[in-house]
């Protein structure tokens, strides 16, 4: 009781904000509120051997499938979030990132795999 009366008191004063908007977060929010979250600029390739990725490291590196969660543009909503995980090492972001729900997103025609070889942000 003492330390919820404590934490409802720092909320006040020190309210949690959104990380895109800065609005102040509802008591389930963590990192974006929900209308910044559901406006992510989440992508979807549908063939995972031939896309824009796959192209931009052929003959680099030997690669089976790649995919992308997010479009990553210069003032959007997506490059606050790695901008916070990279350079002010909020590293809760890449956990927030990773346990996003992906395949109930609004495109329904995601692919899910269990595993994971490789994950790692290309700017151009």
């Amino acid at each position: 009781m003492k330390i919820q009366i404590i934490e409802d008191l720092l909320q006040i004063f020190y309210p949690k904000l959104c990380l895109i908007c800065e609005y102040q977060l509802f008591e389930n929010e963590v990192f974006a509120c929900t209308i910044c979250r559901h406006d992510l600029p989440v992508l979807f390739f549908k063939d995972a051997t031939n896309n824009e990725i796959s192209r931009k490291f052929y003959g680099r590196i030997p690669l089976e499938e790649t995919n992308t969660l997010l479009s990553f543009s210069k003032e959007g909503k997506t490059k606050k979030l790695i901008h916070e995980l990279k350079y002010n090492g909020n590293e809760n972001i890449g956990t927030f990132l990773g346990n996003l729900d992906w395949r109930t997103s609004h495109r329904k025609q995601t692919i899910y795999r269990s595993r994971f070889y490789c994950t790692c942000s290309i700017t151009s």
